[in-house]
């Protein structure tokens, strides 16, 4: 995360070179540029979705709509605010999958 929240290019060769490795290592584990920004996308989604937004009330099936809502959206914001340079990148992924998919 910390090229996309530092505002470097988060390139595959950029990467390689803050990961110490290879391009052709990045490229075994991500076909492409979108899916490094897919991943980074995941990672923000995986910090707000088990934080506190459960805890605060509890079974989110059986709580009050509106407060799931209120305390999802601000534990969204917090999430994005923290990696808020990701962002952009979101809309240069229109691939969807199974996490946002089921955020959606």
């Amino acid at each position: 995360m910390r090229p996309f929240d530092q505002g470097e290019d988060p390139s595959i060769r950029h990467l390689a070179k803050e990961l110490a490795v290879t391009p052709s290592a990045i490229h075994h584990h991500f076909d492409s540029r979108a899916e490094i920004v897919r991943a980074a996308v995941d990672i923000v989604w995986r910090e707000i979705l088990p934080s506190s937004t459960t805890t605060a009330v509890g079974d989110i099936y059986s709580a009050d709509p509106v407060d799931v809502l209120l305390v999802a959206g601000i534990e969204i914001k917090r999430g994005f605010a923290r990696h808020y340079k990701v962002a952009p990148y979101m809309a240069a992924t229109p691939e969807s999958d199974k996490l946002a998919a089921g955020i959606l």
